[in-house]
């Protein structure tokens, strides 16, 4: 969690970013550019997960959620088949489910993006998402 929160940091201090504050409409270079961070935000969390019952406890779902959250449902989906596609390389029973449940955190949190129109979620809002999401649906 303390790399993702320099990596966080240092974002913060981006001009994407403050485009992002001022609810500028972001380019396609800014996309792709918010899509490879929170795609690598996403391969990060695999590959640091813990194992619990020969099964890995992680937080990938929540590199293309907050991309989906903050960017729209493209910059969301990019980074979803980011990790997505990794976390099937990765291989393992829960491959598939994995990868497509990574592909929809992005999805759906660019959805709520779209349902306020491009506002930032308050911080309510990013925690009952992220919460429900990750904690709830990824454990089936």
């Amino acid at each position: 969690m303390a790399v993702i929160i320099v990596l966080a940091y240092v974002f913060t201090r981006t001009k994407v970013y403050s485009h992002i504050l001022k609810k500028k409409k972001l380019d396609w270079q800014q996309k792709t550019l918010l899509s490879l961070i929170f795609g690598l935000f996403s391969i990060f969390g695999t590959l640091s997960g813990i194992e619990i019952y020969e099964a890995i406890a992680n937080v990938r779902d929540l590199g293309p959620a907050i991309a989906g959250l903050i960017g729209g449902p493209i910059v969301g989906m990019g980074a979803g088949l980011i990790g997505g596609i990794h976390r099937y390389t990765v291989g393992g029973l829960t491959a598939l489910s994995c990868s497509i449940a990574t592909v929809l955190a992005g999805i759906i949190g660019g959805l709520i993006y779209l349902k306020r129109k491009g506002a930032l979620p308050d911080i309510k809002t990013s925690v009952i998402f992220i919460a429900f999401f990750v904690g709830v649906l990824n454990s089936y």
